[in-house]
C-alpha cells in the first residue's frame, strides 16, 4: 500500500511529465516540455552519486548487507520514487564529518562533496 508521500510525489510526477503529449504530433510542444523530455532522456540509465548527512528524519544512512551505505528518510523516499520513474541508479556517499559547509578538505562537508564528486546532495531544508 502506498504511503501519503508516495501518492503526493506520484501525483506531481504524473502531472508534470505526461507521456501522451509527447506522442501527439498535432499538439505543439513548448520549450518547458522539450527541456523536461531532454532531462528524462539524459538521466535514463545513469548511475548517480548522492551525498547526504545525518539529519533525522529528513535523511540519514545505515550500513547495508553488503557494506554499502543505504539512505533513509524523507529525502530517500522521494529519491526512490524518482528513481523508479526515471530509471536511474544511485550510490550514497557521506562527508567525513557531518558538516553542511566547512572543514579542511572537500570530503569534510556536503558542499565540498557537491563541488568535487557527487551528482546530487540529498538534503531537505
Amino acid at each position: 500500500m502506498a504511503t501519503g508521500i508516495d501518492l503526493i510525489i506520484s501525483t506531481v510526477c504524473n502531472a508534470t511529465f505526461c507521456e501522451p503529449i509527447y506522442d501527439n504530433p498535432i499538439l505543439e510542444i513548448t520549450k518547458k516540455e522539450t527541456d523536461s523530455r531532454n532531462l528524462i532522456n539524459f538521466i535514463n540509465g545513469k548511475h548517480l552519486k548522492v551525498a547526504t548527512y545525518d539529519n533525522v528524519p529528513l535523511s540519514w544512512t545505515e550500513n547495508g548487507l553488503n557494506g554499502s551505505l543505504v539512505g533513509r528518510g524523507v529525502a530517500f523516499v522521494i529519491l526512490d520514487i524518482l528513481r523508479q520513474k526515471f530509471n536511474f541508479t544511485y550510490e550514497v556517499v557521506i562527508p567525513e564529518r557531518n558538516y553542511v559547509l566547512g572543514g579542511d578538505k572537500p570530503e569534510d562537508s556536503l558542499i565540498g562533496l557537491a563541488n568535487s564528486s557527487v551528482s546530487i546532495v540529498g538534503k531537505l531544508v
